[in-house]
């Protein structure tokens, strides 16, 4: 069986697959194996459920948004300006520069 996620969270993933064994006697035996795939936010939390983060870029009207990452930021298109990154923390904290 190919292996199948089993768990999501902010900065890993568990893979669980089942293999299938042919025993001496010429049975078979089936038995799970797992393991966790760690990094640094993975995924971010949207609507109670964790999504795979991507280090996209999306250019609109006013600018651009990185937003499917456990940090969101807006990147005005005037460099020349206050506040040219609207940056968004995972905790809801919103910082300006």
């Amino acid at each position: 069986m190919e292996p199948r996620i089993i768990d999501k969270g902010p900065h890993h993933r568990t893979w669980e697959s089942t293999i299938t064994e042919v025993l001496p006697s010429g049975r078979q035996s089936q038995r799970k194996a797992s393991y966790v795939e760690l990094a640094c936010g993975m995924h971010y939390l949207k609507d109670g459920a964790y999504h795979e983060s991507s280090e996209e870029i999306e250019l609109f009207q006013d600018g651009a948004v990185a937003r499917k990452g456990p940090h969101q930021v807006i990147f005005s298109p005037n460099f020349n300006t206050a506040g040219v990154i609207d940056f968004l923390t995972p905790d809801g904290k919103r910082l300006l520069c």
